[in-house]
């Protein structure tokens, strides 16, 4: 519980839902530009306070859409280095039992 708070409160103040992004010190207006809270709320409000604005949505869609495919690309590649490791680890064992039962 304490963890998922300590992880959440820092996006969920610099998303831009709790204190407005402009009115932040210089350094967290760039900080909040990597962070996809901030593109998920301005997304969300757009959609309830002004029914949808194409170029709202295009953009926080586009940032959303390369940071998701960002990350499902190093998933893939850390699951499937892990997958090698333990394959290749299980394939060098039975290699190895065979030739001591020979």
């Amino acid at each position: 519980m304490v963890a998922m708070s300590v992880g959440f409160m820092p996006a969920l103040m610099l998303s831009g839902l709790m204190f407005p992004i402009n009115s932040m010190p210089v350094f967290f207006q760039y900080l909040t530009r990597i962070l996809p809270p901030r593109y998920y709320v301005s997304f969300v409000e757009s959609e309830f306070m002004a029914g949808g604005v194409n170029s709202i949505r295009l953009e926080n869609g586009i940032y959303l859409t390369i940071l998701g495919l960002l990350f499902f690309a190093a998933v893939y590649k850390n699951t499937s280095l892990r997958l090698e490791k333990s394959t290749s680890g299980r394939l060098k064992k039975e290699v190895a039992e065979r030739r001591v039962s020979d």
